[in-house]
């Protein structure tokens, strides 16, 4: 299986083990001179942890259903057609056997899991921390529907029942391609009944694939037995055309959606790079007003003290004079 599976059981070799001694390596230490060094590695460190929890596997899993899914059917039949059968004299086939078992446990129980695991949770699907450890599996669909649950489930469906069709009626072309169509269709029939995607264009383009895969699994036709007509090459053509242009398509919106996030991007850093000295001026003006102002209110309590000294010596004056009167008048 290892020689099947290829680069994704190194990356299951690096999620099981590099990811763990990454974070043991570099745990950032209290006494770190630079602090935002340190301050970047834990946070890296800490989404890394939370991701560990399901979002890693979910993700490796998904995207690589269809290659799992093929490798592990080829092993099996493998090991049924063989007299020995399972074989555990060597290393090789030791960690094979057990990354058989594992990843074919895994492909079988992750839809289940996913509908029962996310409808029980429901009430957290908008949650942040809930998204960081387990949001994978319905990342970019609009939490706000259960019906969301159904794309990954009939994602991961079409992929066991392709393989199934593959195996079962390897000689019959027509049989797959109608199953092929079947599902197509279902799916087109689910994205236009419940709109699960969060954006309008993520849904729009997965319409757009559905609907070229239809045409393209129907041209395929041509190239069986049951073309007995010579149109070979235009089929030929209109198959290349079918396909580049979807090519094209994806690769237009997602050059677009590049550019403009590069755009919002320099925008940002123009922002802060002007705005640091004028919120820098602005602050000036505001201390410079500050201490006018003070300014101001100490003067005018510098001046009330005067007032009040002169007031207390005309007071001490009246009083003396006063005295004064009265002893002349005693005398």
């Amino acid at each position: 299986m290892i020689l099947n599976l290829g680069t994704l059981f190194l990356m299951l070799i690096v999620i099981i083990v590099g990811f763990p001694c990454f974070i043991c390596l570099t745990k950032p230490c209290k006494r770190c001179p630079c602090k935002k060094f340190t301050a970047w590695l834990t946070a890296k460190q800490d989404s890394l942890v939370k991701s560990l929890h399901g979002n890693v596997f979910i993700r490796y899993l998904l995207e690589g259903y269809l290659e799992i899914l093929t490798c592990a059917t080829i092993n099996w039949l493998y090991i049924r057609g063989t007299e020995n059968g399972w074989e555990w004299g060597s290393t090789f086939f030791v960690i094979n056997n057990v990354t058989l078992i594992l990843l074919s446990i895994a492909i079988v129980v992750l839809p289940i899991w996913t509908v029962a695991f996310f409808c029980k949770n429901f009430a957290k699907w908008q949650d942040e921390e809930f998204a960081e450890k387990y949001g994978a599996a319905v990342e970019g669909l609009d939490l706000r529907h259960r019906s969301i649950l159904a794309y990954p489930f009939i994602f991961m469906v079409r992929r066991c029942a392709l393989i199934l069709v593959v195996v079962i009626w390897r000689e019959h072309l027509f049989v797959q391609i109608e199953a092929m169509v079947i599902f197509s269709v279902l799916q087109v029939a689910y994205l236009t009944t419940y709109r699960p995607f969060e954006e309008p264009l993520g849904q729009q383009l997965d319409i757009f694939n559905e609907m070229t895969s239809v045409i393209l699994v129907d041209l395929l036709v041509v190239f069986s037995e049951g073309n007995t007509g010579e149109f070979d090459f235009e089929a030929d053509v209109m198959f290349m055309l079918c396909l580049f242009g979807n090519l094209s398509v994806h690769l237009f919106f997602l050059s677009r959606s590049s550019f403009f996030n590069l755009k919002l991007q320099c925008r940002r850093r123009r922002l802060c790079c002007w705005r640091k000295p004028k919120a820098d001026v602005v602050t000036r003006r505001r201390a410079r007003i500050q201490l006018k102002a003070v300014a101001k209110q100490a003067k005018s309590l510098s001046n009330l003290s005067v007032i009040a000294e002169e007031q207390d010596e005309e007071q001490e004056k009246q009083e003396e004079a006063q005295s004064r009167a009265i002893a002349v008048t005693i005398h």
